[in-house]
Formats: structure tokens, sequence, C-alpha cells
């Protein structure tokens, strides 16, 4: 019996604990809910973009808003000069196929491109974040692109009042706890471990109660504004969707970088299976080299 009333005790204040985390929880999605609405509410409509919005960005700045990070957009560009003829295939210095840069008249106006000009011959010693990462800037200053992961809705948590009030009473009953049937044959140190976890609970309460998930105030990458961008681009180049062309449309040398950009590997597979592999190259061994760098850099952590 007595051992029925002590569990009894405990797993009643377990269940009082998980009712009021339930409750502060439904309290928070709602909040989430309502300072989104405030959010939406507050946010202008942007105005129309010009027809030719996408063509002036360029295809470097339209594959950052559809992929994250600087491959994609990499890959586009080079895509590009290849069918433009501005890079050709040919060996680097370990008699590796790569692809090197060729302008034998004025360099191009493009900033990626002439910021490939300006960096190596050799493509694949060159790694898209050098060329890439402007673009990326230049988005974010322009409001099209949100940086990051720091860009958040105005948010107040509200007050966890059913996990304190809970954590509050689980202190105050850990005393009567620990003292409950002291003389009792059979519980031995039971008390005093349930007053342990009843402790603990209530703190754990205080601690965690209604912690912040940022994830569900996170704002998207595009802003309103990049979001439009997206739509025009594709609407405008939705004739390069591979899956709307057969082997006999091929691209024209000015179609492919926006193909590459909007399509990805469908559109790459479309112009050059040759490509396909020789970027999936490249991504190993810039991640290889990465990998190296990680391993090396914890080495010297534990090595002092």
């Amino acid at each position: 019996m007595e051992i029925l009333v002590l569990s009894g005790c405990v797993l009643g204040l377990v269940g009082l604990m998980s009712v009021a985390w339930w409750l502060d929880g439904r309290a928070y999605e709602k909040a989430v809910s309502a300072a989104w609405d405030r959010h939406l509410a507050t946010v202008p409509k942007p105005a129309d973009l010009a027809p030719d919005t996408v063509v002036r960005m360029g295809p470097a700045a339209l594959a950052v808003l559809i992929a994250e990070g600087p491959w994609h957009a990499y890959e586009a560009v080079v895509a590009g000069l290849a069918a433009k003829g501005s890079v050709r295939p040919g060996l680097d210095y370990r008699d590796r196929a790569t692809l090197l840069r060729q302008w034998e008249k004025a360099p191009p106006e493009e900033d990626v491109e002439k910021a490939i000009r300006d960096q190596y011959l050799d493509l694949a010693d060159l790694h898209p974040s050098v060329v890439i990462r402007p673009v990326m800037q230049r988005l974010v200053s322009e409001g099209v692109l949100r940086e990051g992961e720091t860009s958040h809705v105005p948010f107040r948590p509200p007050v966890p009042l059913w996990a304190r009030t809970t954590g509050v009473l689980g202190l105050v009953l850990a005393w009567p706890v620990a003292h409950l049937f002291p003389d009792g044959p059979y519980l031995g140190r039971g008390p005093v471990l349930a007053a342990a976890a009843v402790i603990v609970l209530s703190l754990l309460m205080f601690i965690n109660a209604h912690m912040e998930r940022p994830a569900a105030l996170r704002l998207p990458r595009l802003s309103e504004r990049g979001e439009q961008v997206v739509e025009q681009a594709r609407a405008q180049f939705a004739h390069l969707d591979p899956a709307v062309r057969d082997e006999s449309q091929r691209y024209e040398p000015d179609e492919v970088a926006f193909a590459v950009a909007l399509f990805g590997d469908r559109a790459l597979a479309h112009f050059s299976e040759d490509l396909v592999e020789r970027f999936a190259g490249w991504r190993a061994h810039w991640g290889e080299l990465a990998e190296r760098a990680r391993r090396e850099e914890y080495l010297r952590s534990w090595s002092g």
C-alpha cells in the first residue's frame, strides 16, 4: 500500500507536469502564429517586375535564388561559358581532364565570368564561393535574398505559466514526498529517491520550459521580391525545361546558363553529359579537401 501511494504521488505529479508542458506548448504555437500574422500584415506588396529583370540579373543570381550554396550557380555559369566556346576541355598539370578558360576577344561583361577570367586558367582549381559569394552579397543588399539563418519574425515568447507553476508545486511537494512513510519496511530509500526525481523534474520544468524554436520563426531564404523573380523566370524560361524538349531540340548558347540555373542537372545533362560527370568530380574533389581540413583541425584541437 505504501509503495502504491508513493508511486501514485510521483506519477500524478509527472502527469500534471506533462499537461502543463502541453498547455504551454499550445500557447507558444498560438503566439508564433500570431507573430507570423502580424509580420505578413506589415509586409508591403512588392511592385511589379520589369519584363527583363531576370535577364539583367543574370543566370548566376537566378541560380543562387533557386538553390542554396555556390555550386549550382557556378555550374550554370560554366555551362554557359562552355556553350559559348569560352572554355574548352583540356588537361591540368596532373594530366587530369578539366576545363580551361579561353577568351580570344574582350573579356565577358557578366561579373561572374569576369571573376573567373581574372582568377584561374584551370576552372577545377577555382572554388565556386570565390566568384559566387559577391553575387550572394549583392542579392542580399538588394533585398532579394535573406542572409543565412539570421532573419526571423519579431517575436516575444509568452511566459510559460503552467510549467513554472507545476515546477513550484513539485519543489513544494518534494519535502513531504521525501518524508513519506519514513518507517516503511519495504520502501528503504524510495521516498528520498522519489523526492530527488521530483526536484530534478521540477528544475527541468524551469530550465527547459517552453524553449524557443527559432526554426518556426525563421524567414524564408527569398524575400517577396526574390519569389517574384523566380516566378518570372519559371514563366519566361518554361520552354527550356528538358521535360518538354526532345533530344533534337538543343539549347542555344545563350540559353544554356539560364536552363541549368532553373532546371539543374536535368538541363545540364540535356546539354552535355560530359559536364555532369566533370562537375561531379569537382564537387567530390572539394568535398575531400574540406573533409581533410576538418580532420586536421580536429586533430589539432585534441593535440593542444
